[in-house]
C-alpha cells in the first residue's frame, strides 16, 4: 500500500511540473540559488549581444539586442563591430560617425580600455548633442557586460582629454546612475517603461525618495503615462517585499501575478524583461530571482521560466539584415 502511494506521488507531482504549476518550496540557507548557465560577459557564451542605439521617433537611448554570429569572435568583438556601423536596424540609429569608430578593446581587471581613432579628440571635444551621446551610448552598452566596470578611452594608449556631457574623459567611465535624462540632484532610479506601440522598452530615469531596489520596483509599478510611456507591469500586481543577497535580488510576488498570467491579462515577457533590468541597474544586483507568496514557482510557459535566478537577458530583440 504504501509503495502504491508513493508512486502515485511522484507521478502526481510529475505531472504538475509538466503543467507549469507547481510551486516549490523556497530553498533555505544551506541550498543557494543556483546561476543561470549563462553569462553576459565580455568573451563569455551568451547567444546574444546588446547596443544601445537612438530610437528616432523619440530621441531616447534604448537598448537592442541581437543574436550572436556564430564566427569565432568575442561577445565584446562583435558589440565593437555594431557600434562600429554593423547595427542598422528602421526606426533606430547609431550615433557616432567616422571619426567616432573604435579601433578595438581590451579588458584591464574590470576596466574596458578603448582604442579611439586619431580623429577621435577633435570630433569629441566639440562637446555637442552627437558626441554627448555617442559617449553615453558607448558606455551603457560596454558596462551591461558583466565583467565590466568602467570604460577608459584612450588614443595610441594615452587617455581622451576633456569633459563631455558629464563624462571626464581622461577618467574611467563608470556607468551612469541616469539615463535619458539630466543627472538628478535627488535621489533617482532608472527604469525600464514601455512604448506600447512597438512593445519596446526604454530607460528613464524618476526621483525616489531613496535610492533602492524596492523603491524603483514600486515607481515602475505606479509609473504614469507620460511622453508616450507607460509602466509594464499590468494592474493588479503587487510585490510583497524584496531583498538582495550575494548579488541576487529576490522578488516575492503576490499569487495575482500568476492568476494575470493565465488569463493573458498581460505580455509576461516584457514584465520581467523590465522587473529584471530596472533591477540590474544596481551595481549590487546581479541576478534576480521571483517568488511566489515566498516560492519558487515552476515555468510558467516554454519562454517564461522563474525557477531560476535571471541574469542579462536580450531586451528589445531585433533581426538584423543579412
Amino acid at each position: 500500500m504504501r509503495a502504491w502511494m508513493k508512486m502515485f506521488v511522484v507521478l502526481l507531482l510529475a505531472l504538475f511540473m509538466a503543467t507549469g504549476c507547481v510551486n516549490v518550496a523556497r530553498r533555505g540557507t544551506d541550498a543557494p540559488i543556483a546561476p543561470v548557465a549563462t553569462s553576459y560577459t565580455t568573451d563569455g557564451n551568451a547567444p546574444f549581444v546588446s547596443v544601445f542605439v537612438v530610437h528616432q521617433a523619440s530621441s531616447h537611448l534604448v537598448p537592442v539586442s541581437v543574436s550572436r554570429k556564430l564566427d569565432g569572435s568575442s561577445p565584446v568583438e562583435q558589440v565593437v563591430s555594431l557600434i562600429n556601423g554593423g547595427l542598422v536596424s528602421p526606426g533606430f540609429r547609431l550615433p557616432g560617425g567616422p571619426e567616432a569608430r573604435i579601433v578595438g578593446a581590451s579588458l584591464q581587471g574590470n576596466t574596458l580600455e578603448v582604442e579611439m581613432t586619431g580623429a577621435f579628440q577633435a570630433w569629441v571635444s566639440r562637446n555637442q548633442a552627437e558626441q554627448r551621446t555617442f559617449i553615453g551610448a558607448v558606455v551603457l552598452t560596454l558596462t551591461t557586460f558583466a565583467d565590466v566596470d568602467a570604460v577608459r578611452l584612450v588614443i595610441a594608449g594615452r587617455p581622451v582629454q576633456g569633459v563631455v556631457g558629464g563624462f571626464n574623459l581622461s577618467h574611467p567611465l563608470a556607468r551612469p546612475s541616469a539615463i535619458n535624462s539630466v543627472q538628478l540632484a535627488e535621489p533617482h532610479v532608472v527604469l525600464y517603461a514601455r512604448m506600447p506601440d512597438r512593445d519596446l522598452l526604454v530607460p528613464i530615469t524618476v526621483p525616489v525618495p531613496r535610492r533602492e531596489p524596492a523603491m524603483a520596483l514600486q515607481a515602475l509599478l505606479n509609473l504614469p503615462p507620460s511622453d508616450g510611456l507607460v509602466s509594464p507591469v499590468p494592474r493588479g500586481v503587487q510585490f510583497r517585499g524584496i531583498s538582495v543577497e550575494n548579488g541576487v535580488a529576490v522578488v516575492n510576488l503576490d499569487k495575482t501575478v500568476v492568476n494575470l498570467f493565465l488569463r493573458g491579462a498581460f505580455h509576461e515577457q516584457i514584465v520581467v524583461d523590465a522587473l529584471v533590468q530596472t533591477l540590474l541597474e544596481f551595481p549590487q544586483v546581479k541576478k534576480v530571482q521571483f517568488l511566489v507568496d515566498g516560492r519558487v514557482l515552476g515555468p510558467l510557459s516554454a519562454n517564461i521560466d522563474l525557477s531560476a535566478p535571471i541574469g542579462r537577458t536580450p531586451i528589445n530583440h531585433i533581426v538584423l539584415p543579412q
